[in-house]
């Protein structure tokens, strides 16, 4: 499923909307059936987004240590 689906999904879950409004339903399934598929994808979704969160926390802490080393080399070229 894709983050807009599966965003629509939860919303008809939360909001109690008919199931035909849901873009995972077939509605041959059962709710429950459906609904713990939706909360598997939002899991998935969720996992997915915090190893991005993740990888952006480190990488920008590179870039500042970088930053950082940059600043002091300055300052010890000035000093000479």
């Amino acid at each position: 499923m894709t983050e807009s689906e599966i965003m629509k999904a939860l919303e008809c879950c939360a909001e109690q909307k008919p199931c035909k409004e849901c873009p995972l339903c077939n509605y041959a399934q059962d709710a429950d059936k459906c609904k713990n598929k939706v909360f598997v994808n939002a899991l998935d979704l969720l996992n997915r987004k915090n190893a991005e969160n993740e990888e952006l926390k480190r990488n920008y802490g590179a870039l500042k240590y970088q930053e950082n080393l940059s600043r002091e080399r300055k300052m010890r070229g000035n000093e000479k």
